[in-house]
């Protein structure tokens, strides 16, 4: 992945001797000339006298109109400056190698900023170096560490506005923070994603066994489980926000780990977050994560055979698995709770698309509904009239009477049972 200095927009300044040999072409076509026909002042077409830098788009009409080798021209840039403030010592064609990338990646997770925003990395103040030393390593350039306005413990460091206009334009992405820009990335070298994964494990993960990234955009989201398939790191959406590793995934995460270490040192790793990663991957047992995750495939396809049911038991769900019940249990309460099935009585569960049906609201009535439910049938109801009304077995009819008897909402009379 390259960039040509014409791509782009900005000033340069150029090497000694490519400006000696502009000045020879200048002389021989005439500087009056050739000021004449650009339409620009003397002194802009004698830039070479001071060593002044000269906008990239005047160098390029230079260079057409003089017959100039824009490769030659391209390769005497020795700095780049954006505006007027920052110049930056970088080589042209501009190559974004996995540092640089990682770079443009900052304004992903803790950081902000667009084509027409200020590009910013925030952070706690003792690690905001991490970013500094990034950008030192990737452009040669040092940024200004300030303060952030809402907190005191925070630092930031503004990001060359120059790296997202060209990954924008790389990429043909309209924004950073997007799932087009994932896609793009995935295309690329195993090198390249890993950078990304990388920041994204700095700025928004826990690298611990429990190996998690938080991200609340959407986009992002599918974007990063994108980037986890292009990887071949397995992962599931777990609680809404949060993306969730499984531990069978440590030996290729290190792997990965361990060769960015190797290749570019401290800065290729999870930064400060790095012993966190190293002591996990100690304690991890990569055996009972392959176990889980084949639990929970059968489990997927256990849920999507009892869809046709629309409503099942637990009996039902025991037949179609071979798991032990505990871990049957632990995916029947997570599946509860991230409302991919709906508990509706004791032993009941159905789909949340099937609420509505008139069965699975007199499942979820509780037994007292049930047994007061065979008031609106019978004036004076038996014991046997409670249990084929409810169609609840002598036990549960027992209690469900005794509780409503104790709560003084019916009474007996004889064989039979009134309201209060």
């Amino acid at each position: 992945m390259r960039v040509n200095v014409w791509e782009i927009n900005g000033y340069v300044y150029l090497k000694k001797d490519f400006l000696e040999y502009y000045e020879r072409k200048v002389k021989k076509y005439g500087i009056n000339r050739l000021s004449k026909e650009l339409k620009v002042s003397y002194d802009v077409t004698a830039f070479y006298r001071r060593k002044k830098l000269v906008s990239i788009d005047f160098l390029k009409r230079i260079c057409e109109k003089l017959n100039i080798d824009k490769n030659k021209a391209e390769q005497a840039i020795e700095y780049f400056s954006e505006g007027l403030r920052n110049k930056y010592k970088i080589n042209f064609p501009f190559e974004i190698t996995p540092l640089r990338l990682r770079v443009m990646s900052l304004i992903i997770g803790d950081g902000m900023g667009s084509l027409n925003e200020v590009c910013r990395w925030s952070q706690d103040y003792r690690n905001i170096i991490y970013g500094t030393r990034l950008l030192k390593k990737a452009i040669n350039f040092v940024p200004e560490v300030r303060n952030c306005s809402k907190s005191k413990n925070c630092k930031t460091i503004l990001i060359p506005r120059f790296l997202i206009k060209m990954a924008i334009k790389i990429f043909k992405i309209n924004k950073m923070k997007s799932y087009e820009f994932f896609k793009s990335i995935t295309k690329h070298s195993r090198e390249h994603q890993f950078q990304v994964f990388a920041q994204l494990v700095v700025d928004e993960g826990s690298p611990d066994r429990n190996f998690i990234i938080s991200q609340a955009t959407k986009s992002v989201q599918k974007g990063i489980l994108l980037l986890a398939k292009s990887l071949n790191y397995s992962c599931v959406l777990y609680k809404t926000n949060n993306i969730y590793f499984y531990t069978e995934n440590f030996p290729k995460i290190e792997k990965d780990y361990k060769e960015a270490k190797k290749k570019f040192g401290k800065y290729g790793g999870f930064w400060f977050k790095d012993k966190r990663f190293e002591e996990a991957c100690k304690q991890v047992n990569t055996e009972i994560s392959r176990y889980a995750k084949l639990f929970n495939e059968e489990f997927g396809k256990c849920l999507s055979v009892l869809k046709k049911k629309e409503i099942f038991t637990y009996r039902n769900l025991r037949k179609l698995v071979k798991m032990p019940e505990s871990c049957l249990g632990t995916r029947i309460r997570r599946s509860i709770k991230c409302g991919h099935i709906i508990r509706i009585n004791r032993n009941f569960y159905t789909f949340p698309e099937f609420l509505n049906r008139e069965d699975v609201k007199w499942l979820s009535l509780t037994k007292e509904d049930k047994v007061l439910y065979t008031f609106s049938k019978l004036k004076k109801p038996s014991f046997g009239d409670f249990m084929r009304v409810s169609e609840l077995g002598i036990s549960q009819t027992a209690r469900a009477v005794r509780n409503l008897m104790r709560d003084g909402k019916i009474r007996k009379s004889g064989r039979q049972y009134e309201l209060n």
